[in-house]
């Protein structure tokens, strides 16, 4: 299963709460992935909505709270990623964010809790309920998890990042099932994704198409989504 949170929509929230907001301070662990991915992602969401962000990295608990308040004097308002070192220490950056006077939009409602405003996520017992009935299925021997595609929640964002190659200059999303996927743009967008929502439970198969610069075709890249 997939727990990344519905990255655009966070934005426009932020651009809706805070209309008058120009600076958004982008404050998450340096030594989570899945941090730097979701921070890296809504920074275009950011630049397209006419906001400046820019990202503010700790660590680990140490700096924490001294690179919150370097995002403070920074920022209109502050976002925080799903980070499980941000979530450890909501106490600490709301120690900081309060007296600045910066409100926190979060990644999730864990963080949210301990010192944001606002969130807009996924529900952690609905996806550990889909991971439960995978878990369930592997143990069984009705699947085998090395074959087992990922699965997202209904209703969640799925950005899928795309590197073009010396030859291919265009790509080009395709899937079999308009029922469960729903993209508004079928071709790349200049953050190099494809931003795919999730409408319905069912399974869809994904075709990238590559193209080169006549348009002619170079490669295609495929896979499997399951929406619970």
């Amino acid at each position: 299963t997939s727990d990344l949170a519905p990255l655009d929509e966070q934005a426009a929230m932020i651009k809706e709460l805070f209309p008058d907001a120009k600076n958004v301070a982008l404050l998450y662990c340096s030594a989570e992935a899945n941090s730097q991915y979701q921070v890296d992602v809504i920074t275009g969401y950011l630049n397209d909505l006419g906001l400046t962000s820019k990202a503010f990295a700790f660590t680990d608990t140490n700096d924490v709270a001294s690179v919150a308040q370097a995002a403070c004097e920074f920022a209109d308002v502050m976002y925080i990623p799903t980070d499980n070192t941000a979530a450890s220490n909501t106490e600490a950056i709301a120690n900081v964010v309060l007296p600045a006077g910066i409100p926190v939009v979060a990644g999730e409602e864990g963080i949210c809790g301990g010192c944001g405003v606002a969130t807009l996520s996924i529900s952690y017992y609905d996806l550990g309920y889909a991971t439960g009935l995978m878990a369930a299925k592997v143990l069984t021997g009705e699947a085998n998890i090395a074959e087992m595609p990922i699965t997202y929640l209904v209703g969640s964002t799925v950005s899928v990042p795309v590197k073009l190659g010396d030859n291919a200059v265009h790509a080009v999303l395709l899937y079999d099932n308009v029922s469960v996927l729903n993209s508004d743009l079928r071709e790349l967008s200049e953050s190099g994704t494809f931003e795919i929502e999730t409408l319905s439970a069912g399974t869809s198969t994904i075709s990238i198409m590559f193209l080169d610069e006549n348009g002619m075709y170079v490669d295609t890249l495929g896979f499997t989504i399951t929406v619970k």
